[in-house]
């Protein structure tokens, strides 16, 4: 199976590229953009079990949970694939977010009381 590459940084945003030998010192292929953080990307964690987990973490304290598929293209079966000139289908589904800040407003009479709730996981 082909290696994936995972990056992110100043600019937000997280991208998924796959490796393809054969070139001059190979290259790296983006196949998947993604853009949910609202800070700098500073590190990128995986774990493989049962699924493929990616974890990012932000400036603002902000950690998000990926999970990554990845298979051949339609059309062609594992053992036909070919790294060198294939290039993976891949999905980043994202599984939760910490912290989520939501404001919620309520009016009472003349008050007005705004309510911060910091929800963790999904």
């Amino acid at each position: 199976m082909p290696m994936i590459v995972a990056t992110g940084g100043e600019d937000t945003l997280l991208r998924l590229s796959q490796y393809v030998p054969g070139k001059l010192e190979g290259s790296l292929i983006n196949l998947r953009t993604v853009r949910k953080h609202s800070s700098v990307i500073k590190s990128i964690v995986y774990s493989i079990g049962k699924e493929t987990l990616l974890f990012t973490s932000g400036a603002s304290e902000e950690l998000r949970c990926w999970k990554i598929d990845s298979h051949p293209p339609q059309g062609t079966s594992a053992s036909d694939f070919d790294p060198s000139k294939d290039l993976l289908d891949i999905s980043c589904l994202e599984l939760a977010a910490s912290p989520l800040v939501r404001y919620v407003e309520t009016q009472s009479k003349s008050e007005q009381i705004v309510i911060q709730m910091v929800m963790f996981g999904l």
